[in-house]
């Protein structure tokens, strides 16, 4: 239910405003029926965005990196497209968006419709850092190894974890921007999508 509740306030069916969690349900649930009693049938999508997300917490926390980026990229742009298709008016007109805008591009995108301003430079910045290193992965583009010298391996370990870090940041600001501009800020009363980050590697208790 709350999955339904969450969908048809995104695409402005029902509004949440001045109503109970236990009434916007109702009405999302009434919405449901009489659209299939209309149409017949109804066609389903199912969303992964959080399983993904799920998923790169997993890796991140198993210290595997570039698994982990490779899912937080993956969730980056999930949430992206369904952005930009619950927010515009026209789906039709949106979908050359998610064909032909990059996902940096469509993460720009998102934000200057929710915020009306500029994606803020450090985000950007952490935006595009996720994409290069995923691409890096996938076309095994790894950085060469010196010849000489023991390799920096906590050094490597605390340069990932800062930067996790500041993936789940985005990934948090972009949580609260989509909280804001779909539920007026009740996102969690309809099942917050946003989970809960978890420890970061240096605070999990040693096995």
């Amino acid at each position: 239910m709350a999955s339904l509740t969450r969908s048809v306030i995104r695409k402005g069916f029902i509004d949440p405003v001045g109503k109970t969690r236990e009434q916007t349900e109702w009405e999302a649930g009434r919405f449901f029926l009489e659209h299939k009693k209309d149409r017949g049938s109804i066609g389903l999508v199912i969303d992964h965005t959080d399983d993904v997300l799920r998923k790169a917490r997993e890796f991140r926390d198993s210290g595997e990196w570039d698994y982990s980026i490779v899912f937080y990229a993956i969730f980056l742009e999930h949430w992206c497209n369904g952005f930009i298709l619950d927010a515009e008016d026209d789906e039709v007109a949106a979908r050359p968006l998610l064909r032909h805008k990059s996902p940096v591009e469509k993460l720009q995108i998102s934000w200057r419709k929710a915020e009306e301003a500029p994606l803020p430079p450090d985000l950007l910045a952490v935006a595009r850092a996720v994409f290069e290193r995923r691409n890096e992965f996938v076309h095994y583009k790894f950085p060469t190894e010196p010849d000489e010298g023991v390799p920096d391996i906590e050094g490597d370990t605390n340069r990932e974890i800062a930067f996790l870090a500041s993936v789940e940041d985005l990934v948090s600001r972009l949580h609260e921007v989509e909280d804001t501009y779909f539920y007026q800020g009740r996102a969690a009363e309809f099942g917050d999508r946003s989970g809960q980050p978890g420890p970061a590697p240096s605070e999990r208790e040693p096995d």
